[in-house]
């Protein structure tokens, strides 16, 4: 994906650094209540389980959350 001066990034706060994904669009933004993740470990997943927060019905679909704070602290990703 070629990275332009104006193309999307979502920003995370994880512990003391401020960390920037950049993506390709950013389709709808929405808030949800915390009790209504539901456990995902029943669920056929595409990713893996450690980096799953649960999973969230939205409208008709199914969404997984990502536990972000754990993706960049996997090995590949962690600060020297």
């Amino acid at each position: 994906m070629e990275i332009k001066n104006n193309s999307p990034v979502i920003l995370i706060p994880i512990d003391d650094l401020t960390c920037g994904i950049v993506v390709s669009e950013i389709c709808e933004i929405f808030s949800f209540a915390p009790q209504n993740i539901l456990d995902s470990s029943n669920s056929i997943q595409a990713v893996k389980e450690n980096y799953s927060q649960g999973i969230i019905q939205y409208q008709d679909k199914m969404l997984t959350l990502l536990d972000l704070k754990e993706v960049f602290h996997t090995r590949e990703l962690a600060r020297t």
